[in-house]
């Protein structure tokens, strides 16, 4: 029987680490096993377009193998791109350089979304 490669993906890096840690104490090595969670930060959230695009990158600097997690993560903090979550790119840290959080909501149906409030985290908190 092949072996089949798990990626774990949550919101949380709690509990993706944990349910890693759970599938690793039940199959061992034998399965390749990476997980991915939350933001750069260590917060909640995910963004499945980098998460996706890491994997393939780290695929291919492997030369088409199974990729170490440390490996997928590299390749992840050189993402840089624009999609529907806005511009995604990090800095040399592995942070987001997008310190901007937007927080939308609706107030009229008839007129769509609108910009409720703006914080910008780039001088801190």
């Amino acid at each position: 029987m092949a072996n089949v490669g798990i990626v774990i993906v949550s919101h949380s890096p709690k509990i993706a680490e944990g349910a890693a840690d759970m599938v690793r104490q039940m199959v061992g090595d034998s399965v390749p096993l990476a997980w991915t969670g939350g933001n750069p930060e260590g917060g909640l959230g995910t963004d499945v377009a980098s998460i996706i695009a890491a994997i393939g990158r780290a695929i291919k600097a492997n030369n088409g193998s199974m990729p170490k997690r440390q490996q997928v993560l590299d390749e992840m903090y050189k993402t840089d791109y624009t999609g529907v979550l806005g511009h995604t790119s990090f800095d040399d840290k592995g942070d987001t350089t997008n310190k901007v959080i937007t927080i939308y909501g609706i107030k009229d149906t008839s007129k769509g979304w609108d910009v409720i409030s703006a914080v910008d985290l780039s001088k801190g908190l």
